[in-house]
């Protein structure tokens, strides 16, 4: 009889634990068809390192460029322009997603890097970052995704993905938001948030060119400073006169300015303006002298510049019975200062640049975008028709 209800107590007990290893078993197949467990796996695959084949089973990249192209397309009608036009944005997204699948995830590849021996300050620091040719995804753009990805799901079927990027040159945090829908035993991620990236990223490009003129601005506001503290202008003066053949006539201008520094000035370009008495602008000229100016010395240079009498603006300065001129520093070189520090150690070249012209309206018919836009290296430099659209822009470098 005891050994009969040993017997039963062991079935018993054989059967409960099969029930539950079932019950386990059902529970944790149900686990690994969930969105929870194809959360998991995604996430593990973003790495670091990145699993490329388990992303390029997980990850609809076909669907998610063709969308990203379509409103590419939309947003920046001239990229790439033509029938093939969607197809063509498509394939460079996909090259784009590429490379950062490939390459390793370092946020530093993407920091400014200042001249050898030369201290990265932040003033510096930030011009490095405004100049910079603009592209399209940070280096750590999978390693920002591994970090920030969140999920919630919607239904037995549908989950949301959530991810923010920062982009080191725009300064702007972008929010993806992925659609991970289940198809058979399998979850792919297939739909992004196409049009609000794309116009996020659009909009983020202008403030960058409108921080950039901001930052030049100021910038030559303060090298100007600089330089009319260092030569003080004093006066600029003008003659002109016909040439004995009465065909040509020679025009005088003369600057004088005082060296208040304490360096002495190598050499300068300055830019002479000279005007009637009514103050109408009659030529400009951007004169240079190589003259070394020492601290609390004058500068006295004269400029004589031959002209073809019989052109517009020879008629017009031998028409004017007074010249007027007003001259301003464009650019100098200061000689080597030990005692000024780090900086005194080199010489020091002092430059006026021209605001970049990058956010008025695109000179190119039907180009509803800022100049800066259409000349922008991403659309030119990633692009495999880059010969064709040299044609209807001109380089950043030229912007800038």
């Amino acid at each position: 009889m005891k050994k009969r209800l040993i017997a039963i107590a062991l079935a018993l007990i054989l059967v409960a634990a099969g029930a539950c290893g079932a019950f386990f078993a059902v529970r944790y197949y149900k686990y690994r068809q969930s969105s929870a467990f194809a959360y998991e796996q995604l996430t593990a695959a973003f790495g670091p390192p990145a699993d490329l084949v388990a992303i390029a089973r997980m990850v609809d990249f076909q669907t998610i460029s063709e969308e990203l192209a379509a409103e590419t397309a939309k947003a920046f009608p001239f990229f790439l322009k033509g029938p093939e036009q969607e197809r063509e944005i498509s394939k460079i997204v996909q090259n784009h997603a590429l490379r950062v699948l490939k390459i390793k995830s370092d946020a530093k590849a993407d920091e400014p890097k200042g001249s050898p021996g030369e201290p990265l300050t932040p003033e510096k620091e930030l011009e490095l970052r405004l100049k910079a040719p603009l592209f399209v995804l940070p280096n750590d753009f999978l390693e920002q995704i591994h970090k920030t990805v969140t999920m919630w799901p919607e239904g037995e079927s549908t989950a949301i993905l959530k991810a923010e990027v920062v982009h080191p040159l725009l300064s702007k945090k972008f929010t993806l938001v992925f659609t991970m829908i289940r198809r058979g035993d399998a979850w792919i991620v297939r739909d992004i948030n196409a049009k609000e990236l794309v116009s996020t990223f659009r909009t983020a490009m202008i403030d960058r060119l409108e921080r950039r003129r901001t930052w030049q601005y100021q910038k030559n506001a303060d090298t100007m400073k600089r330089m009319n503290e260092t030569l003080t202008m004093q006066s600029c003066t003008a003659e002109a006169g016909l040439l004995a053949d009465g065909k040509s006539m020679m025009l005088v201008v003369d600057v004088l300015a005082r060296n208040g520094g304490g360096r002495t000035v190598l050499n300068t370009n300055v830019d002479a303006t000279i005007t009637d008495k009514d103050g109408n602008e009659l030529l400009k000229r951007h004169l240079n002298a190589v003259k070394t100016t020492g601290p609390g010395e004058d500068f006295l240079h004269r400029w004589a510049i031959e002209l073809d009498a019989n052109t517009s603006p020879g008629k017009q300065l031998l028409a004017a019975k007074q010249l007027f001129c007003k001259a301003v520093w464009h650019n100098m070189t200061l000689q080597p200062d030990p005692a000024a520090g780090k900086e005194g150690n080199r010489r020091l070249f002092l430059n006026v640049e021209p605001l970049p012209d990058t956010l008025s309206p695109c000179r190119l018919v039907g180009h509803d975008h800022p100049e800066g836009i259409c000349q922008s290296a991403i659309f030119h430099e990633s692009s495999s028709k880059g010969k064709d659209n040299a044609a209807h822009s001109a380089t950043e470098a030229k912007a800038k």
